[in-house]
């Protein structure tokens, strides 16, 4: 049975204009007369409704009107209809001639007729009334929610068996008619040998079928239009080619990078370059490098550099690429954002490959960085999209963000900014939402959120007009949203007001990157100090170890020849002691000393002087003479000893020989002692300048009677009698205890 078509045609002008009905007489069309046999073949139904119809039914139609081509024109109006005598030019003399007509009763009448022949086309257009709301119940409430600022109005799906992801859209640079989508399965693992490799190129007002289908030879991860020439388009693939197609000359590539000069990993963006002929393109994979190639000839590299972020250019340290941005307005720079979190900023004219990377965003995000998009008025403001978070970065700010919005729930996957408004842009995420932000009036939530599949959301694009977007889901579709005026027209003062927040938010940064400087600076030279002082302490070189030595041996020897002055000084001064008288007799007290025989250095062999001439008239028997210092012996000539008076000693005590070889010698004696107290470890010494009480001499003479020399000085007898004159006793030799080295500096101020 051949397809039943019925056209029916109707003007244009025709459409929505009012039906009118006419009355007629009553005609029959068909007349059935009863019949029995008829009626017995049947059942009566009691009530019955029936339905009647002359018209045929059909089961598809299709109406559409002819597509009319608009075209925009000027039209210059030149007034008219003045008399030659009045000038339009002249507002006055115009003024007065419009006074003059209306006051004219031929104007008057024509102004009638001709307002009541408007009323009546009026009044007709009236009885239609083309915005009647036929279903109260869909008004418009103040509890339904404001109108959408992005309309979904198009899906467009994969026509592979198995939806794969989608991994990139691009669109055209002709217009908003067509784009080209990338499907790439990324999972371990995920690719079978039945998986289909095709992507499409879509026109938006065409949902089944694709403008052209294009045939990789392995998995498509990113597609690129060449802004110079629109049919060449260039992609990445899975196993690190590069592949070119020519889409005026079918969907096969014609041309493919070599697989031994290609990355390693897989091809994760690809751009064009702005060169003369149009033919240059840069890509970066997560092998760590950026190739430049060349479509006249792809059998090999232009240039090629490693992402190091040492700037050694080393393979080894290098940081996997994900994605690429370039500036058209300066060619020489490029960005480079990586799967360790990082963004490189480098330009392709230098010395070395090295020098190629110019400044190094460390840890812009914790995991990879999955958009890298510059602001498309403000071109030294870049934002990246990685982990939970979206940041805002100034190219004078390298520490820190200048701008980011708050960590959320779910994972990020892509961003974009709006092309037409500088503080919009656009980010997906995990759980199938849609953000869109405005820095102008919020930054710290969306200015609006739509949920729009239940599947991961994994690339954004906005088209370059501003009114149209794609959005690329995990099962393999794409949504085409339509966003309203607010967000496809630019804001009158959008640009000054967004520029003005990135400049004050620029200085605050910068403040605080000084800031944080001079404490890390300040910390480090703590750190360099306390280290430098651990080392000298805990691990002492051979020059601190020698120095300390020499110095030791020094002080021991300034400490030696200190203690050998002051014996020679104590000795000096008890040598000499005043007359004593005795019993009514005069008697002079000879000096004896006995020294150590053996040890006859104590007192020093070198820088002593020679003995005075009453040494050498009067030597201590049975010991070597002491060599005094004559500056000591011209200080304490004039001094006296000043003692304390001794107790009378005991009637029965007996007397004790002064130099018997069984006794000891007190001063001998004392000297000893002072060695055996200097060897002792633990044992102190008083400090530098404080006195210390020192015992005072006694002198042994008489018999078991001991004489003090403040007796001796003062003329005081033993019996507590006067002495005089002419009281003369042979007194023997006088011995006196020489007190410690410690208490030289206490006997001095007892002296004076």
């Amino acid at each position: 049975m051949d397809k039943l078509q019925y056209v029916y045609t109707k003007r244009r002008m025709d459409y929505g204009r009012q039906s009118f009905f006419n009355d007629r007489a009553t005609e029959i069309d068909v007349n059935l007369p009863y019949s029995k046999e008829v009626a017995s073949q049947f059942i009566s139904k009691n009530p019955a409704n029936a339905s009647t119809g002359i018209e045929q039914y059909v089961s598809e139609h299709v109406a559409n009107t002819n597509y009319v081509e608009l075209d925009t024109v000027g039209l210059n109006h030149t007034e008219g209809g003045w008399p030659k005598d009045i000038n339009a030019n002249d507002v006055d003399m115009t003024t007065r001639y419009r006074k003059k007509s209306e006051k004219d009763e031929i104007f008057v009448q024509q102004l009638s007729r001709i307002s009541q022949e408007m009323e009546h086309y009026i009044l007709q257009t009236s009885a239609v009334d083309i915005y009647e709301r036929y279903f109260d119940e869909n008004c418009p409430t103040h509890q339904q929610p404001p109108v959408s600022l992005a309309k979904a109005i198009n899906m467009f799906r994969d026509h592979a068996t198995v939806p794969r992801p989608v991994a990139q859209i691009v669109w055209h640079p002709d217009g908003p008619e067509k784009f080209a989508v990338a499907h790439c399965i990324l999972s371990f693992q995920g690719h079978l040998p039945s998986t289909s490799l095709d992507c499409y190129v879509w026109r938006t007002d065409d949902l089944l079928h694709p403008d052209l289908v294009l045939h990789p030879f392995a998995p498509i991860l990113s597609l690129r239009y060449n802004p110079k020439d629109i049919g060449i388009l260039a992609g990445g693939q899975y196993n690190g080619q590069v592949v070119i197609w020519d889409v005026r000359k079918g969907s096969r590539p014609i041309d493919k990078t070599e697989l031994s000069i290609s990355h390693t990993d897989p091809t994760y963006d690809v751009t064009w370059v702005q060169s003369k002929v149009g033919t240059e393109f840069f890509s970066t994979s997560t092998d760590g490098q950026v190739i430049w190639w060349d479509t006249r000839n792809l059998s090999e590299s232009v240039d090629r550099m490693y992402i190091d972020a040492t700037k050694k250019n080393d393979p080894k340290t290098a940081e996997g690429g994900t994605c690429l941005e370039y500036d058209v307005t300066a060619p020489t720079k490029f960005m480079v954002g990586t799967e360790q979190g990082s963004v490189f900023m480098c330009t392709r004219k230098a010395k070395t490959p090295g020098e190629k990377v110019t400044t190094v965003y460390s840890k812009a995000h914790i995991g990879p960085i999955y958009s890298l998009k510059r602001n498309p008025i403000f071109s030294k403001y870049f934002l990246t999209v990685g982990d939970w978070t979206v940041k805002v970065w100034s190219e004078e700010c390298k520490d820190s963000p200048i701008m980011w919005t708050p960590y959320g729930s779910r994972y990020l996957t892509d961003g974009c900014w709006s092309p037409v408004r500088p503080s919009v842009f656009f980010v997906t995420r995990m759980d199938g939402s849609l953000d869109i932000w405005d820095l102008i009036f919020r930054q710290k939530s969306p200015e609006y959120s739509v949920k729009l599949s239940d599947s991961p959301l994994q690339c954004v694009s906005a088209q370059e007009q501003g009114q149209l977007m794609c959005v690329g889901t995990q099962d393999g579709r794409v949504i085409v949203l339509k966003l309203s005026e607010g967000l496809s027209i630019a804001h009158r003062n959008g640009k000054q007001i967004f520029n003005a927040i990135l400049e004050r938010e620029t200085r605050r940064e910068k403040i605080l990157e000084g800031r944080e400087r001079e404490r890390k600076l300040a910390q480090k030279q703590k750190a360099e100090e306390g280290e430098d002082k651990k080392q000298s302490t805990q691990t002492p070189t051979a020059e601190v170890i020698e120095a300390a030595t020499k110095a030791f041996f020094e002080d021991a020897a300034d400490i030696s020849k200190a203690e050998r002055a002051s014996e020679l000084r104590r000795s000096h001064q008890f040598a000499t002691p005043p007359p004593v008288a005795v019993m009514g007799g005069e008697v002079k007290a000879k000096e004896h000393f006995k020294i150590d025989e053996e040890d006859p250095d104590r007192y020093g062999k070198t820088g002593a002087q020679q003995p005075s001439q009453r040494d050498q008239e009067h030597p201590a028997p049975g010991a070597a003479a002491a060599a005094p210092l004559e500056e000591v012996e011209e200080e304490e000539a004039g001094k006296e000893i000043q003692t304390t008076k001794p107790e009378p000693a005991a009637e029965t005590e007996s007397e004790t020989p002064l130099h018997s070889e069984s006794a000891h010698h007190p001063q001998t004696d004392a000297i000893k002692e002072e060695d055996e107290e200097e060897e002792k470890p633990g044992q102190d010494k008083p400090p530098a300048g404080e006195e210390t009480p020192t015992a005072i001499p006694e002198i042994v003479g008489l018999g078991s009677e001991k004489t003090s020399a403040a007796d001796l000085s003062s003329g005081q007898s033993p019996a507590g009698r006067q002495v005089g004159e002419s009281d003369k006793i042979d007194v023997p030799d006088l011995v006196v205890e020489a007190p410690s080295t410690s208490s030289i500096n206490a006997e001095q101020n007892t002296d004076d």
